[in-house]
């Protein structure tokens, strides 16, 4: 049995490298600078094979808060639209493919959807706007996202590019 310190220091440790491919992220421009494609999401997709929901979430918080600290604060709409779409997204990901068994690629898909769907709702609420318009250009940048990040994380697992040594001690 392992003990607990060394499950938070490992998480802390999968959190420092998903906090730096977010920071990463926010200086690539895609489409647009509203549209990121989630490289983040890839050690999510991969972490659940090996840890609990609960070092997932420290994980994946780790990722949200100490960003938006380094770059501007936590009082603006953008870190609500990524702390709720964290606290969704990583339990729904982490049923369907480490309980229900589903593939990686189609969780990422529907995650990806998930999240633009809940950021469009949150920013409905928040400008007191209907933005239901903005789903027709944002789900299909969804699906190719979920995808591309589905596909790298599934090929990661599958060839075995990470030493898991570490986590698995």
């Amino acid at each position: 049995m392992e003990y607990r310190g060394n499950k938070i220091i490992k998480s802390i440790i999968a959190g420092i490298g998903i906090l730096i491919l977010s920071i990463l992220e926010k200086n690539i421009v895609f489409f647009s600078p509203f549209i990121k494609i989630g490289l983040s999401n890839i050690i999510i997709l991969i972490l659940i094979g090996y840890f609990d929901l609960k070092y997932l979430m420290l994980i994946a918080l780790f990722k949200v808060i100490p960003s938006f600290l380094l770059s501007g604060g936590i009082v603006n709409p953008a870190f609500f639209c990524s702390f709720v779409t964290v606290i969704v997204s990583v339990p729904f990901m982490y049923f369907f493919i480490k309980k229900l068994k589903f593939s990686v690629i189609p969780v990422s898909i529907l995650s990806s959807v998930m999240n633009i769907y809940l950021q469009i709702a949150i920013v409905s609420i928040y400008l007191d706007v209907s933005c239901i318009k903005l789903m027709r250009v944002f789900y299909p940048v969804a699906i190719v996202a979920g995808a591309i990040t589905g596909i790298i994380g599934q090929n990661i697992i599958k060839k075995g590019y990470i030493d898991y040594a570490f986590i698995r001690k």
